[in-house]
């Protein structure tokens, strides 16, 4: 026997962006952006997504360079960003389209459902959030970056299971089900450790944390597959299984305790 298949997609973009600075002082910029995605259908296929930034430069401030701290601190800036983005990988090529494959019974060739569509489904989209303190010490010899940044996706897009009896295939089908944050700090040192003429020996920290946590879901309901949970309040794709309880001292097997 011989088989195969191709599958495509596109992304159509149109883009525009604007950044500006005064006196290397104050930084404002902004983009915005319209998206055209295959993967969705005809009525949701185009989404729009904007963002904007704002810096301010302490350092180059008068009170800053009349002060003794600027013979250490060198250098100084505050940063925040907001954004939305859409996420353009959706699990197949054509979630959205109900499609039909042939199909063997027995002996009979035939035809049968291979996809349960959604014309409903939309754009999964993310809205981030960044805030920052960036500076050098001792004219740049030695440098840090602190961060807050946060992330919400909305609109997941998700496989939501069905009922056996209903005969979708794989007993799923993508839909706009949920949202989760992730969120966290990071930090980041860095500097010349040994600098002379000849040698020269440079060295980076980096510390970050991360929360992830599923806000919410279709009416509630959990999405097991196999050996992960999608469930409110849990992290994504939580491992999911039995807990190792102790042996049954009457025969020796273990015991297990659903989680």
């Amino acid at each position: 026997t011989v088989g195969g298949y191709k599958s495509f997609n596109g992304l159509a973009s149109y883009l525009f962006r604007a950044n500006y600075n005064y006196d290397s002082k104050y930084y404002v910029g902004a983009s915005i952006r319209r998206d055209g995605l295959s993967r969705l259908s005809k009525d949701a296929r185009w989404g729009t997504f904007w963002g904007a930034s704002a810096a301010w430069r302490l350092s180059k401030e008068n009170f800053w360079q009349e002060s003794s701290i600027k013979d250490v601190l060198t250098d100084l800036r505050l940063r925040a960003s907001y954004a939305t983005l859409g996420n353009s990988e959706l699990g197949s090529n054509f979630p959205y389209l109900g499609t039909y494959s042939a199909k063997q019974y027995g002996k009979q060739s035939g035809i049968a459902w291979s996809n349960m569509g959604n014309n409903n489904l939309e754009w999964e989209t993310t809205e981030t959030f960044d805030l920052g303190l960036d500076g050098n010490l001792l004219n740049g010899r030695f440098n840090f970056e602190i961060a807050y940044w946060q992330k919400n996706s909305k609109d997941l897009v998700l496989e939501v299971p069905t009922a056996p009896t209903m005969g979708v295939p794989g007993n799923s089908y993508y839909a706009n089900v949920g949202k989760i944050k992730n969120s966290g700090l990071e930090l980041t040192l860095g500097g010349d450790l040994v600098a002379s003429r000849n040698f020269k020996w440079h060295a980076d920290v980096n510390f970050s944390t991360l929360k992830n946590e599923v806000k919410s879901l279709y009416g509630g309901n959990d999405i097991i597959d196999n050996y992960t949970i999608i469930r409110e309040g849990e992290s994504y794709k939580s491992l999911y299984g039995y807990d190792y309880y102790g042996v049954n001292k009457t025969n020796g097997n273990p015991i297990w305790r659903k989680a």
